[in-house]
């Protein structure tokens, strides 16, 4: 993408609906969507696609779950098929993908240990990620999904503060 002068008033509504988004709240010390966009920041600076992928689904879980703790990946799955959905990335792939994408976070989290087999079964199974591609290339599709599925859910968050929605 090249970006010109004429993009500026683009990229200035942006700007300003971010701020929207972000407004100090009294009494809190953060708010998910802070938390978001500070997880999706830091995953441009982890060291390995396994860092980055934890961050992004944090930052993931931070703009789409909202504050009910049961049923977290079911809901992500969900919100996201029905708010990130478009022509060319339709709602039963998004549904798929989270699912994937949210049991690969759990063996690096939670397993401590993923072989080469087992990650290489998840990761073929994300829509995104050519069936030819070497593992480490693959994991970079899978970190480029999360990434672009984060950006949408903290674009969709932006776009609900701007309607003035409280839910944020």
């Amino acid at each position: 993408t090249r970006i010109t002068a004429e993009d500026a008033p683009r990229i200035e509504g942006l700007w300003t609906a971010l701020e929207a988004a972000e407004q100090v709240r009294p009494g809190m010390v953060m708010t998910s969507f802070a938390v978001a966009m500070q997880k999706f920041q830091l995953s441009y600076h982890a060291h390995t696609w396994y860092e980055q992928l934890v961050d992004l689904a944090i930052a993931f879980e931070a703009a789409l779950s909202g504050k009910d703790t049961t049923d977290v990946v079911l809901r992500l799955k969900t919100r996201a098929a029905a708010l990130l959905a478009t022509e060319r990335d339709p709602a039963p792939a998004i549904f798929r993908d989270v699912g994937e994408l949210y049991a690969l976070r759990s063996s690096l989290v939670h397993g401590g240990e993923l072989t080469e087999k087992a990650l290489a079964r998840t990761i073929r199974r994300v829509s995104t990620v050519p069936p030819d591609a070497p593992l480490g290339t693959a994991c970079g599709h899978v970190v480029d999904r999360m990434r672009d599925l984060v950006r949408r859910g903290l674009l969709v968050r932006i776009c609900l503060a701007a309607d003035g929605d409280d839910a944020l």
